[in-house]
């Protein structure tokens, strides 16, 4: 029986056989944002199992997702399930979830995943949502397929965003470092707070690196001896231990250079300033920084950043107090030659961005090399999507075999054929959806582009309005290996290696620029730049 509880039998008889027929399979699958919303496995298994009860249906199997991504490939369960449904064929009518998000995350899945359990027998029915073969409950379908997309889509995006945010006011976004352990407020957000076997652990790790008469190797057999491990019980390593020392998690900072967020975290921390500061400086060999200092301060982006071109020592950046006000100033700490105002500092390494700037000739160049570039990695996706050609056309060879052997050679019989069948099918629609999420991959090599020529004709605009990362970060890019500053003027810019790279680029695709019709590349970066 193939479309088991679609009909209505006349008879309360007839009406109970029919429904005793009935065999159902259930899904169910969470993630940590669901788990938010109480959409807990347990709950989402019962409310399916109750809405079995009340249809008159049979429950075969329940399966449990209980990994967080959605992914296809990453879903086990979803293949378990679908496996067995195919292997129990004719004795499945339905499968049951809570929510259509439960069951795909884009259309494409969802119809994919939908039309080959059909082929099966099988009828998609959702808990808490109106779905059934009626053209209602056919565009209800169809609907909450799309809407659950588009909310995937916003959620994935809101993702980062929430994480930055949280981390702002100090929240620890990512999973607890060892010595924590993951703990609810009074509020119920989460947090962390110090795990009572390993927190010891990790303070006694630091105060022996803080007295400086111990190395690394001597606190490792110690720790390892009082028991402390690495995550799931794994040996704690030599390297794990070091990185361990550096984390300013333990000393109550939330840190993420990447966000250029430094901010007191909302959580215990397992070690004072004083003993985190005295820590790195035996384990690194550095003298510890004077209290009050930062190394990376929004008001110097360029201390450390550029070197005094007589004593090759990193320029330094300071406020001095005068009888009226505070004066800012980048200066040389080794030979003290330089000792130039922040603004008039500042505003020459503006100047030398502006005669940096490429010429448009150039940026055709540029985009040629970005275009390389972008060639060169999409050679992983494509050869991706060519195996999975492959496996489709494989796979669809098999399944023309396996009808030839039946409806021609008459060579297997019904029931064999319907097995070997639905195997192939199942690998087809999984194929499928493989090569539908590898479309996805795809980059954007238009906004690619765009976002490159209007990195280098705009930087420094760019670098004026930039936070301090993103400042620290445009700087890195334009001149890999840093700047040298005599005390008047920044020491050759014109070679520096950003720009090199720039030339060596244009030689490589010269000839292939010169075949599109573009300008001949000019031998020297001094003739591409716009005069100052």
């Amino acid at each position: 029986m193939t479309k088991a509880g679609a009909g209505t039998l006349v008879g309360s008889a007839g009406k109970s056989a029919k429904r005793s027929a009935s065999r159902a399979v259930v899904y169910c699958r969470v993630s940590s944002h669901e788990q938010l919303k109480g959409l807990s496995l347990e709950t989402q298994s019962k409310a399916c199992i109750d809405y079995c009860r009340s249809q008159g249906m049979e429950v075969a199997e329940v399966f449990v997702e209980r990994a967080e991504s959605a992914s296809t490939t990453d879903r086990t369960q979803l293949q378990r399930m679908l496996t067995y449904c195919r292997t129990h064929r004719g004795r499945i009518h339905f499968l049951v979830v809570y929510m259509l998000d439960r069951f795909a995350r884009n259309q494409y899945d969802h119809h994919a995943l939908k039309a080959y359990l059909q082929k099966l027998g099988i009828t998609l029915r959702a808990v808490a949502q109106p779905i059934d073969d009626s053209a209602t409950g056919k565009l209800m379908d169809g609907i909450l397929a799309a809407f659950n997309e588009f909310d995937n889509n916003v959620r994935r995006e809101r993702c980062v965003g929430g994480m930055q945010a949280a981390a702002s006011r100090g929240r620890w976004v990512f999973p607890p470092p060892l010595g924590y352990r993951v703990a609810l407020k009074a509020d119920g957000a989460k947090t962390i707070e110090p795990d009572p076997q390993a927190a010891p652990l990790v303070r006694h790790a630091f105060a022996m690196a803080a007295s400086g008469l111990h190395s690394v190797a001597e606190i490792l057999r110690e720790v390892r001896r009082r028991g402390l491990t690495g995550r799931r019980g794994a040996e704690l390593s030599s390297g794990m231990l070091h990185k361990l020392l550096r984390k300013t998690v333990y000393h109550g900072r939330v840190v993420v250079e990447d966000w250029g967020i430094d901010v007191a975290g909302d959580f215990e921390p397992l070690v004072d300033e004083e003993t985190f500061t005295k820590a790195q400086a035996a384990i690194t060999g550095a003298k510890p920084l004077l209290a009050g200092y930062q190394r990376n301060h929004p008001d110097f982006p360029l201390r450390r950043f550029v070197r005094c071109a007589h004593c090759s020592k990193p320029l330094s950046g300071a406020w001095s107090k005068g009888k009226r006000a505070r004066y800012a100033y980048y200066n040389c700490p080794g030979c003290r030659r330089i000792n130039v105002p922040q603004q008039q500092f500042e505003a020459r390494f503006v100047e030398l961005l502006d005669r940096l700037t490429p010429r448009p000739e150039v940026l055709k160049l540029l985009s040629a090399a970005v275009l390389e570039r972008w060639n060169e990695e999409q050679k992983g996706v494509a050869e991706k999507r060519r195996a999975i050609e492959q496996r489709l056309e494989v796979l669809q060879q098999r399944k023309e075999r396996v009808v030839s052997a039946y409806l021609y050679e008459g060579a297997i019989d019904k029931e064999t054929y319907q097995s070997h069948l639905a195997r192939v099918e199942e690998e087809l629609t999984l194929a499928k959806i493989d090569r539908h999420d590898a479309e996805i991959d795809e980059f954007d090599i238009e906004g690619t582009l765009a976002f490159a020529e209007h990195l280098v004709t705009h930087s420094s605009r760019l670098w004026i309005e930039a936070a301090l990362d993103q400042r620290q970060r445009l700087q890195k890019l334009f001149f890999p290996e840093g700047l040298s500053f005599d005390g008047e003027e920044f020491r050759t810019p014109l070679t520096c290696p950003f720009f090199n790279n720039i030339e060596g680029t244009s030689r490589q695709v010269s000839e292939m620029v010169e075949q599109k019709g573009f300008e001949p590349s000019t031998p020297t970066l001094r003739t591409w730049c716009s005069p100052s």
